[in-house]
């Protein structure tokens, strides 16, 4: 392939990709991925273009292939990026048979229900996290699942710093609506984040 036309290809991978992000709290921005061999460019695009990114891969189908080609990917990541990986028991077997997974700044999460070899395991239920994912499929605008407020306690910003996934998991905080479910993992996710930036902007 042609350097033009390669540039423009690369450029066009970033492109789709960033058209899918979500950005819940400046600098961080998410992506949900249904299928992991056809969204395959649109998740090297978004690790590529995002310094601190939530991949969502609850209920994600995907090959070995597929599976092989993330953990190299997030293997490969730049020092000072973050990187939020979410699970669930419906996550494809390629990617959760591959666990644990490393690399700069990479943190997994789960529901702790599932019992797969994550970092963080989320204490929610596993009805709570289905509804949350459901919710995020039809089309639900993350910033709405949430958690509004955060519980009232102090992180160790020095434990958190030597381990930042063995912090103990939260009470989820009731949900205001039933039509409206709390994303406990997501919000855990973003929880961690704040921690991370804390820390840094102390260093």
């Amino acid at each position: 392939m042609k350097p033009v036309r390669a540039a423009v290809f690369l450029l066009s991978c970033a492109c789709a990709a960033l058209a899918d992000l979500t950005e819940v709290e400046p600098g961080l921005r998410l992506i949900g991925i249904h299928e992991m061999d056809t969204e395959s460019r649109e998740i090297a695009a978004a690790l590529a273009t995002s310094p601190n990114l939530i991949l969502d891969l609850r209920d994600a189908r995907g090959s070995m292939q597929a599976a092989v080609q993330l953990e190299a990917l997030l293997a490969q990541s730049k020092q000072g990026t973050t990187r939020y990986l979410l699970l669930n028991g419906d996550t494809s077997t390629a990617v959760t048979a591959r666990l644990p997974f490393t690399g700069p700044g990479l943190v997994v999460l789960a529901p702790a229900q599932d019992k797969l070899r994550v970092d963080v395991p989320v204490s929610t239920s596993v009805a709570d996290d289905r509804a949350a994912v459901n919710a995020l499929r039809a089309g639900a605008n993350p910033l709405t699942l949430l958690q509004s407020s955060e519980p009232k306690r102090r992180d160790d910003e020095a434990a958190l710093s030597a381990a930042p996934a063995a912090e103990p998991p939260q009470t989820p905080t009731p949900h205001a609506s039933k039509s409206t479910p709390t994303d406990i993992v997501l919000s855990r996710a973003v929880q961690i984040h704040h921690g991370w930036t804390a820390i840094r902007a102390n260093l």
